[in-house]
């Protein structure tokens, strides 16, 4: 039988869909899918209230959920949630089905504020087994977050959610039984959809190591893959010498195959340095997404500070002062993180972050507390981003892989780093760190206190490589 989910496969990448339903390969979600799935459960069953009161379809086997959907519309259920039909060797449960005057409206409900393709074909399958098993569809609405919704109080949920009305495509009886024939996995067609793919190591587990999707400045890799040029020499010719990213390309390519050392601007770098001042604060944020508002003031898929490390030092010469904050469980905290922010970062000197994810933070409090502006503009006065040198590649090995994210900048300039985040308890990655903390606030005992140590080790781990990286650039330029 044919679900959505398998016609959504497909219409992904046919070899996905093969994949998948042979189990060809067993592959593990990653953190942030593990994330959005939690979320988009989440958003699922608030939306079930979007339209007052519902019944609800249980899962079970096809045949009983589709016997369940007829007994609630043969008793007059104006709102059915998982709605259940079969048509031939198809089958689809649509998210919300709802009378609407002669017939019915059908509602996929998405835990995202943008409009996507492959949300079309979603519902696509479903009006073409619903219209095909005698159901009269007049409207297919995709019911998805709204992003100018601020919360007050109570989750408003006519706001919380947003209708947009999708024409469906059509779906052919050939589409159909292209996928029914569908007995192989066949050859890898690239593209942009690969790289957020489960399956892509097994997909590409036939390159060399110096194929075009570790040249990471490089646009376009899917369409030289799809074009045979697949490793550096090959795509050496390609590149143009007045493209910033070929450039880039033709760099990192130039490390990899040649034992080049440390690329140093020195002058770019000094004058990148001339902008720090002790005392120096090292901060680093960790955050979750709260798909569901809660807090006065904020929106869907609000960014919330859990978390942070902060490490000082007064002067050249002084050791280093540790700080740290973690909220173990669910509230309102707001008010508790821009005072301790403001109280922990003192009045002068740079305030150390890498990229710009903590400006935009700090921004976002900002809004949610104008009487603190004055101090959190002075706050973001003085923030200087210390992966800068690195992006401008004023600072560039080989090791560092063309990237310049510091998981990569530690181990390739400081001896001793090379595996510290690989060597961390339980969370290695800041997706894990998301995850973990949605652990942290639903567990109790050791597992929470494992966790607790485990979250506050790999942030603290994220400001002390600050520290090292900014102590190599300094032994550098000397």
């Amino acid at each position: 039988m044919i679900t959505k989910s398998n016609f959504i496969d497909y219409c992904k990448c046919p070899k996905l869909y093969y994949l998948k339903k042979e189990k060809v390969v067993e592959v593990e979600e990653r953190d942030a899918e593990k994330i959005n799935k939690e979320n988009g459960i989440l958003v699922g069953e608030l939306a079930r209230s979007y339209f007052g009161d519902y019944k609800l379809v249980r899962k079970d086997s096809p045949d009983k959920m589709v016997k369940q959907t007829n007994e609630l519309i043969e008793s007059g259920v104006e709102t059915i949630c998982e709605a259940s039909v079969v048509y031939k060797d198809l089958f689809c449960a649509v998210d919300i089905l709802h009378k609407n005057e002669d017939g019915y409206d059908i509602y996929e409900v998405k835990s995202t504020n943008e409009l996507k393709d492959i949300h079309q074909d979603d519902v696509s399958f479903q009006y073409y087994v619903l219209t095909n098993a005698g159901y009269k569809i007049n409207n297919v609405y995709v019911l998805m977050l709204n992003k100018d919704y601020i919360f007050n109080d109570k989750l408003d949920l006519q706001n919380y959610l947003k209708q947009f009305p999708v024409t469906p495509r059509e779906v052919s009886e050939e589409e159909l039984d292209n996928i029914r024939r569908l007995n192989r996995e066949g050859t890898t067609v690239g593209c942009e959809e690969c790289s957020k793919c489960n399956f892509f190591k097994y997909c590409y587990k036939h390159l060399p190591e110096d194929n075009v999707f570790n040249l990471v400045k490089l646009q376009k890799k899917y369409d030289y893959y799809n074009r045979g040029i697949i490793t550096y020499d090959q795509v050496l010719p390609e590149l143009d010498e007045e493209k910033e990213t070929h450039r880039k390309a033709k760099e990192q390519i130039n490390y990899y195959q040649n034992d080049l050392g440390i690329k140093l601007e020195k002058d770019k770098v000094e004058e990148f340095l001339s902008n720090i001042t002790y005392p120096i604060y090292y901060l680093d944020f960790e955050t979750i997404k709260d798909v569901e508002p809660f807090i006065n003031g904020t929106w869907p898929n609000f960014t919330r500070i859990v978390q942070y490390s902060l490490h000082v030092q007064d002067s050249i010469d002084s050791g280093l002062k540790h700080y740290e904050y973690l909220q173990e469980s669910k509230y309102d905290n707001i008010d508790e993180v821009v005072n301790r922010l403001i109280n922990d970062l003192g009045t002068n000197g740079s305030i150390i972050v890498y990229s710009s994810f903590e400006k935009g933070k700090i921004e976002a409090l900002k809004v949610l507390r104008p009487d603190k502006a004055v101090e959190l503009d002075a706050i973001l006065n003085r923030l200087v981003d210390l992966e800068i040198p690195f992006k401008n590649r004023n600072i560039y090995c080989k090791e560092m892989k063309g990237r310049s994210s510091i998981k990569y900048v530690l181990p390739a300039l400081c001896k001793g780093f090379e595996r510290a985040y690989e060597s961390l308890p339980l969370i290695h990655k800041g997706d894990g760190a998301m995850a973990g903390y949605l652990k942290l606030i639903s567990t109790k005992g050791q597992e929470h206190e494992d966790l607790k140590y485990a979250l506050l080790e790999y942030c603290k781990l994220d400001t002390l490589s600050m520290v090292k990286v900014l102590e190599r650039i300094y032994e550098l330029v000397k």
